[in-house]
């Protein structure tokens, strides 16, 4: 499973999503306002977050995002997201380990990994998410791409060191998946 890959490992299953992948940012969906206002389940990358701790970072669904995701071949959806107006919290990772193609419902298990501009990693293993969405897209040569809404909490902080953070509240996310043909 992807997120249980190393950091280099990872990386190059990112560089081959960017070829694979179309990922665009948040701003496509005609939602406007804060992480619950608007309707944002035509958005492609979209991301609603807010941390606490040795990080203050604070992102809407309608916030310049850049996306890269993996294709699946089973269980396992990835997505790594870029904030592309913040000096301080470089990719968001959020990663739902048993998802399927198709597959909604409450209690999936899902990981979020934040990096820090320092490069400094916290991972937040306790989180569970509800998907609202994961609908059929399009199929091409490479996989069958499903449009993902869902919503989550971490009730545990993530710690590095001396150093935590943690998820206020309920994070939400828009993402286009793809599991392989």
């Amino acid at each position: 499973m992807i997120a249980w890959l190393t950091r280099g490992a990872r990386a190059a299953s990112i560089a081959v999503a960017v070829s694979t992948m179309g990922c665009g940012s948040g701003g496509d969906d005609g939602g406007s306002g804060g992480a619950g206002a608007g309707n944002h389940n035509q958005g492609t990358c979209d991301l609603a977050l807010t941390l606490s701790g040795d990080s203050t970072f604070h992102s809407d669904l309608d916030d310049s995002m850049a996306c890269l995701s993996t294709i699946g071949s089973g269980a396992g959806a990835y997505v790594a997201y870029a904030p592309t107006a913040n000096d301080e919290v470089t990719i968001v990772e959020l990663s739902l380990p048993e998802l399927m193609a198709t597959q909604t419902g409450n209690g999936q298990r899902t990981v979020l990994t934040i990096t820090l501009a320092d490069d400094t990693e916290f991972s937040l293993m306790g989180c569970t998410a509800t998907i609202s969405q994961n609908s059929f897209v399009e199929m091409d040569e490479f996989a069958s791409r499903y449009h993902v809404v869902g919503e989550g909490s971490c009730p545990e902080a993530a710690v590095n060191g001396t150093r935590s953070i943690s998820v206020v509240g309920f994070f939400r996310f828009v993402a286009t998946l793809g599991w392989a043909n």
